[in-house]
């Protein structure tokens, strides 16, 4: 072993494909396509407006918004956690839980006139 090197693991910077981060065309194409009707309306120009992560958009409640003030509350996320049963079997479950940091989203973008 004395011939052996341990490999380091080096933090590095994420990269664009890491991210997954939509190109402009991408996101005007879906613009386009999801209408009023369809179901990702709301959580596709809230994520769209104003950033959210998509775990953060999946533990929305409507208590977490307020219309009279006109902002969104992140408070919570949707997460899958890892579980052990008692034969020590691992399994994951998609569970709330806090998100990485607490934010407050202004809503006037998102409501027409």
């Amino acid at each position: 072993m004395q011939y052996v090197e341990l490999l380091k693991v080096k933090d590095r910077k994420p990269t664009r494909d890491d991210l997954k981060i939509q190109s402009k065309e991408n996101l005007r194409l879906m613009n386009e396509r999801i209408n009023e009707d369809h179901p990702f309306y709301l959580p596709f120009h809230i994520g769209f407006h104003c950033g959210v992560r998509v775990g953060e958009l999946c533990g929305l409640e409507w208590k977490h918004k307020n219309f009279d003030e006109m902002v969104v509350e992140i408070e919570q996320q949707l997460i899958n956690k890892k579980f052990t049963d008692e034969n020590g079997k691992e399994y994951y479950k998609w569970v709330v839980g806090s998100p990485k940091s607490k934010s407050v989203f202004e809503l006037f973008q998102l409501v027409k006139p």
